[in-house]
């Protein structure tokens, strides 16, 4: 389904350069990343098991994880076309963007896991009922993308992550007081409208780091972006399982494991918010971005960041 949007956007939007010759594929840096990402992630998930950071099952893998993915940094500094360009970095607007994608990959696909081992272990709702009370959240996000991506091309993508991230950080506190028996329509309420901001901060953000990068860099970008969203996204799920199950360690009643899930909540909550600083800082980057380029009578970087944006999130 993705595929048959992204190919079509892609034949239309992106340039195309007949003969051009692709760069050779940076065999040691997958090699460096790949297992690397692989590591640290299967470290963290690991914390999860034994209910420890300080467990060698963990830190030893995280450590060796840590250990490659520098190899990879020193690796890609040196090199002439690296597997992700890390020199993108230098740009303070693509360092916002990026930290933007990896904390609300942390704090959304995180909290992902707590509300269906809430609905299904301390509510004892079925499977199927767990998947219908989490549709809101999807509900939302389909409402708010369409949405976003018209404001964006109006306003720049920084100002409309920001609201988007705030958004999502603000209706996560209603999860953080959480209850045993909390309204079912009040929860699905709260996961709507938690949706609506997330569908107004991923896209919005990718574009607003496209906007100071020329259309060479956009290649780089993209999967740089997607990697940290995806990478938050592991570690966030298993600190939040983590946390969940130390707060949780000694609930003996409904009340107390109502409790442990807030206080994983209280923690998504945080890792959202900690994407507010970035975002300003996303807003004035983009914002004199816009000024050169009018004043230098370039292409509009809103149009050209919102079509790349729109290609790489139909491609993520």
């Amino acid at each position: 389904m993705r595929l048959s949007i992204a190919i079509p956007l892609g034949i239309k939007l992106l340039p195309g350069h007949a003969g051009a010759k692709s760069d050779s594929l940076d065999v040691l840096g997958l090699a460096l990343m790949s297992v690397g990402l692989v590591a640290v992630t299967y470290g963290f998930a690991e914390a999860g098991t034994y209910d420890s950071f300080t467990n060698a099952h963990v830190w030893v893998p995280v450590a060796a994880g840590l250990i490659l993915i520098a190899g990879f940094v020193l690796h890609a500094l040196r090199i002439k076309n690296p597997l992700l360009d890390l020199r993108l970095y230098r740009n303070s607007h693509f360092s916002a963007a990026s930290i933007v994608m990896f904390t609300l990959g942390a704090a959304v696909f995180g909290a992902l896991i707590l509300m269906p081992l809430y609905w299904q272990e301390l509510r004892g709702f079925s499977v199927i009922k767990t998947g219908l009370l989490t549709a809101p959240q999807g509900l939302g996000m389909a409402v708010t993308m369409p949405l976003a991506g018209r404001l964006t091309e109006r306003y720049g993508g920084g100002p409309v992550a920001l609201v988007g991230v705030v958004a999502t950080a603000v209706m996560t506190v209603p999860f953080g007081l959480i209850g045993a028996h909390t309204s079912v329509a009040l929860l699905c309420g709260a996961m709507f409208f938690r949706g609506m901001g997330m569908g107004a901060s991923f896209m919005p953000a990718m574009t607003a780091a496209f906007a100071a990068l020329k259309r060479s860099e956009v290649t780089h970008a993209t999967p740089q972006l997607n990697v940290l969203n995806r990478v938050g996204g592991s570690i966030g799920t298993t600190l939040l399982a983590v946390v969940l199950a130390n707060a949780g360690r000694n609930a003996h009643t409904p009340a107390a494991a109502a409790h442990a899930y807030g206080t994983a909540f209280w923690w998504s909550a945080g890792m959202a918010a900690v994407a507010i600083i970035p975002c300003l800082v996303l807003m004035r980057a983009e914002s004199n971005a816009r000024k050169a380029a009018r004043m230098g009578g370039m292409e509009d970087p809103d149009r050209v960041a919102v079509e790349s944006g729109a290609v790489a999130e139909a491609l993520a």
